[in-house]
């Protein structure tokens, strides 16, 4: 066997080795760097899955806190439609149950593109923005969410689910002291969903209201608020003792 054969078989050998530890090498870097994106995807979705049972527990500052920051990340990592859902519906309900949602007019402004040009259309969006307005003194604004709404609800044939929607676009009437437009809006709440926002029930609630933090909250808002609603119930209360007789 000669020489230079033999030198031959060595740096093939040798080549064979060094290919098999540059193999092992990038199997083990790839390993580590698999493990590591497992682990931060694992991390943001157990962090989406606490920001979320904050906001159903009603902590909406904290799931706010949570949420804010992982709305980003999962656009940007292309996560699952449902994913993304859950979390942006989460945040958007924490915006608008917060104590004062006006402390987080930022987070509802960085959030309306996305509801509006990325996320399928579904009444229920529109009308959580409806309300931050309503909440927070802007009734121009309300009232274009609210129709958003209902025309997202009707274009998808969920009347029934538009009667809740009609029924804040109610409140918002009674807020500008629109009493006849009031009455129409709750008109059609009642077609659509006569179980919950039928007349009798608008009466039966009206002492509800004063406890309500909410109705609190915009009787001190809108000084028409309370005489409106005061003066609709009487409509309707007349309107039922004539019907007795």
């Amino acid at each position: 066997m000669s020489k230079s054969f033999c030198s031959n078989r060595v740096g093939i050998v040798a080549g064979i080795g060094c290919l098999t530890l540059i193999t092992v090498l990038a199997l083990s870097w790839l390993d580590q760097r698999c493990k590591e994106v497992v682990r931060k995807e694992t991390a943001l979705y157990q962090e989406m899955v606490n920001g979320i049972t904050l906001a159903s527990d009603r902590e909406y500052e904290a799931a706010i806190v949570i949420l804010r920051p992982l709305v980003a990340g999962f656009q940007s990592r292309g996560f699952s439609t449902d994913n993304l859902t859950a979390l942006i519906d989460a945040y958007l309900m924490s915006i608008v149950h917060a104590d004062e949602p006006l402390e987080f007019s930022h987070d509802l402004n960085e959030l309306l593109p996305v509801l509006e040009e990325r996320m399928p259309r579904y009444g229920w969006r529109m009308h959580q923005v409806g309300w931050y307005f309503f909440r927070t003194g802007d009734l121009l604004s309300a009232v274009t969410y609210f129709k958003k709404a209902i025309a997202d609800f009707e274009g998808f044939g969920d009347f029934r689910e538009s009667a809740d929607t009609y029924w804040a676009a109610a409140l918002v009437n009674i807020a500008q002291g629109e009493k006849a437009l009031a009455i129409a809006n709750l008109d059609i709440a009642e077609e659509r969903n006569y179980r919950v926002y039928n007349k009798d029930i608008f009466v039966a609630d009206g002492l509800a209201y004063e406890h309500d933090p909410w109705f609190i909250r915009l009787g001190m808002q809108y000084k028409d608020f309370w005489p409106t609603i005061e003066a609709i119930m009487n409509d309707f209360k007349n309107d039922k003792k004539a019907a007795s007789h």
